[in-house]
Parts: structure tokens; sequence; C-alpha cells
């Protein structure tokens, strides 16, 4: 679970990051807090590889599971399937809310750290100046629960998709 999850714990470290920082410098020249552009974009590729590398990987096990019990497994074509049903999993309506939910929750963030730095009196440059000290931190943090949550998610149901296609209880 962990070499899955810690590439994909970078990658959104990385998003959530760059994401703030255009936020910030937005917030810097003009005192607005903007919606991040490609965010949900970037985040729902980051998912859907996220899905297809645990899809993959749990359903590969569930197959070795079958295998080991004497059982005939036809694995042709396995790979294709398990993505397949990977991007399903991700189109779902439940995580398209959630990949919004995190981008929201970015920018939401901000919005409390803009609050924050006003009621301190500071000014707008030195809120923007204030937040970005705060990004390292945020978007570690998050991007550690969102990895471990999702990847763990996506390998449940991979792991049932992969049942369920192979006809193992």
């Amino acid at each position: 679970m962990q070499r899955i999850e810690r590439p994909f714990e970078a990658r959104i470290r990385r998003e959530i990051t760059r994401a703030s920082r255009e936020i910030v410098a937005a917030f810097k020249l003009t005192g607005e807090v903007i919606q991040p552009r490609d965010h949900v974009e970037n985040m729902t590729a980051i998912y859907q590889a996220m899905a297809i590398a645990s899809f993959q990987a749990f359903g590969a096990r569930v197959m070795d599971q079958g295998k080991a019990a004497r059982q005939r497994l036809e694995r042709k074509d396995f790979a294709e399937t398990m993505t397949r049903l990977a991007l399903q999993y991700i189109s779902s309506e439940m995580i398209r809310e959630r990949i919004t939910q995190v981008t929201t929750t970015t920018r939401m963030q901000i919005v409390s750290a803009v609050a924050r730095g006003f009621n301190d009196g500071l000014g707008q440059a030195g809120v923007a100046s204030y937040i970005s000290g705060l990004v390292p931190s945020l978007a570690g943090n998050r991007a550690a629960l969102i990895a471990r949550t999702e990847t763990h998610g996506a390998a449940n149901a991979g792991s049932h998709s992969a049942a369920e296609e192979t006809g193992l209880q």
C-alpha cells in the first residue's frame, strides 16, 4: 500500500502547493482569493492514476489468491479490465465530489488564512507573505491524508471489482 501511496502523496503535495502559490500570487496583486486554474483537472488526473495503480495492484492480489486456491482464472486483458474499472470508479459521483471537496478546501484554507492575517493587522502584502509561509505544511499534511485515504479506498474498490470480475467470493 505504501509503495502506491508515496508517489501520489508527492504528486498531490506538488499540486496543492502549485495551486496555493497561484492563489497567493493573485491575492498579492489583486486582493482577491481566486480559484486556481486547472486545479480540478490536475487533481482528477492524479486520482485517475492513483485509482489505476491501486486497482491493478490489488486486483492482481485477488487473482494471485484465487490461483493459490487452485481456481482457474483468466488473466487475458486483466490490466485493461482493471484500468476500465478504475476509470469507472473515478467517474462516480462520490469520487467526483471528493475531488471537488479537495480543491475547494485548498481555496478555503487560503481564505481562512487571509482572514487571520487581516485580523492580526497585516496588510495585503503581509497576509500574502504569511500565507506563503503556511503553504508547505498545509500542502504536506493534506497530501499525506488524501493519498492515504484515497489509495485505500481505491485498493478496496479494486479488490472488490477484481473478485466480481473473476467470480471469486
